[in-house]
């Protein structure tokens, strides 16, 4: 089993996505605690199903790597792929609150659905073969930016 398979960690994606929710509970003239605590709510329900969903997908479509590096692969790579939002989530507190520009959804989206397809691209370093690695992780994190941008359209 590869080493660096058998590790991950979600503290910092979990974190990043924490951020963006509070960035966007935070775009109205008036914000609440209960804005606060609803946009904070949801983008830890919409991370954890994104890490959740990712992770079956890339054991799924990678069953012999899997069973090569370990039950961990799918969760390490993923937790690879979450960490190149990072860059995002820096640009979106600038913006916020060095520019005063209103543009946290744009960069919370293109973090979310680029750390999806790097997630397939992660496992592609590890041996993965064909494009369904890159293809669908993206469709997916294209599905979850979409749910991300009418789930904070919500918040009251």
């Amino acid at each position: 089993m590869n080493a660096t398979t058998k590790q991950y960690n979600f503290k910092l994606p979990y974190m990043i996505f924490l951020i963006f929710g509070l960035i966007s509970a935070d775009q109205s003239k008036h914000p609440t605690a209960v804005r606060y605590l609803l946009g904070a709510l949801l983008a830890l329900v919409l991370a954890w199903v994104m890490i959740k969903v990712l992770t079956m997908v890339v054991n799924g479509v990678n069953k012999k790597l899997r069973q090569e590096k370990g039950p961990g692969f799918g969760k390490a790579m993923v937790s690879r792929g979450l960490f190149f939002m990072i860059p995002f989530v820096v640009l979106a507190l600038l913006t916020k609150y060095v520019l005063g520009w209103n543009a946290v959804m744009t960069f919370a989206s293109a973090a979310i659905t680029t750390a999806a397809a790097t997630t397939g691209m992660e496992a592609m370093k590890e041996g993965a073969q064909g494009a369904k690695n890159v293809i669908i992780p993206a469709i997916i994190g294209s599905a979850a930016s979409t749910v991300w941008m009418l789930l904070i359209t919500l918040l009251p």
